[in-house]
């Protein structure tokens, strides 16, 4: 249903986002989102490209330039990828309804299933967490750095040119995606297996699209306004302040997943030592529901702290970092 809004609709609405295609899809499914909300309203897409950078935060603050700058009116972020704070004169105006947040496995085409006993399985990732993980669910895996956006990574499952002694064989076995992605591309068809929370745990925001703009900007957040899914934002709530208290990054093992199921909020989390593979696991159902959102949110965000204190007790702090702690 068409509504109205206090956005100047003579203007397009200019959503700046990375240039690679998952990127570029996900900016343009929320402004077709939006052109369905408000009537007479237009979007172009503001994008910055891809850079040689290491971590992905490093493409947030891209974005995060353009807003300050004026050069955008609103920014699409994968949730996971944010930092816990946002950049001063910035703030979320929105957190999407989650897509699925599992991770799963591909297959590379010739590693076929007759084959799968064949080791060890090369299995390509750059992600701590999803490496960590891998390498406790069994001894066959041998897992090799992979770095790139999603077409780059499932490029590396081609077979290499042919030899004698390596007869159309590709470079590596098996590769580890985020299944969200996948589907918004509309590629789950190369899907071999999707990975549980029980398996994998999942990034902590993974699945879920972040809405950022200006503070100052009350016209976009009454825009994006009904792009709010609650529960989900719920669940983030629990999952960024676990990573905020335990002094997480994008350089650290860990994973946290959090999901309602009638008034109980279950909370999956693991940190792992990436030298020795050691892995911390701790399983939460904690009441959220109840109350206005506000009062919500705190339960959510306490579920988190208590998470958060359960892995410390057990030693998380050894595995994440050797700085002083965060504060709450």
């Amino acid at each position: 249903m068409k509504t109205t809004t206090n956005y100047n609709l003579s203007k397009p609405l200019r959503i700046v986002t990375r240039s690679s295609s998952l990127a570029v899809c996900q900016s343009s499914m929320i402004g077709k989102q939006l052109t369905n909300i408000h009537k007479g309203l237009t979007y172009e897409l503001v994008k910055v490209g891809n850079l040689p950078v290491n971590h992905k935060d490093s493409f947030v603050k891209l974005c995060e330039e353009c807003l300050t700058k004026g050069d955008a009116d609103l920014a699409v972020h994968s949730a996971k990828d944010l930092p816990i704070q946002s950049r001063k004169g910035l703030e979320i105006a929105a957190y999407c309804r989650r897509e699925n947040p599992l991770d799963v496995i591909i297959f590379a085409p010739e590693y076929e299933m007759a084959k799968r006993s064949a080791t060890p399985i090369k299995i390509g990732t750059a992600s701590p967490r999803r490496r960590v993980q891998l390498m406790n669910q069994s001894q066959e895996y041998l897992v090799e750095g992979l770095r790139g956006n999603i077409t780059t990574r499932i490029e590396a499952l081609k077979p290499e040119t042919a030899t004698q002694e390596n007869p159309t064989k590709s470079k590596l076995d098996a590769i580890v995606l985020a299944a969200a992605g996948l589907i918004r591309l509309q590629r789950t068809s190369i899907i071999s297996h999707y990975l549980t929370p029980a398996e994998m745990v999942p990034a902590a925001g993974q699945g879920a699209l972040a809405l950022q703009c200006l503070t100052s900007r009350e016209d976009i957040k009454d825009l994006t306004k009904q792009l709010k899914h609650q529960p989900t934002e719920l669940c983030l709530t629990a999952e960024r302040h676990c990573c905020h208290l335990l002094g997480a990054d994008c350089d650290s093992a860990v994973g946290v997943y959090a999901f309602l199921s009638e008034d109980v909020m279950h909370i999956y989390s693991m940190v792992g030592d990436i030298s020795t593979n050691k892995i911390i696991q701790v399983r939460q159902q904690l009441p959220v529901l109840g109350g206005d959102f506000d009062e919500m949110q705190e339960k959510a965000k306490l579920a988190g702290e208590l998470v958060a204190n359960e892995l410390i007790e057990q030693g998380a702090n050894n595995f994440i970092y050797k700085r002083t702690p965060p504060t709450k």
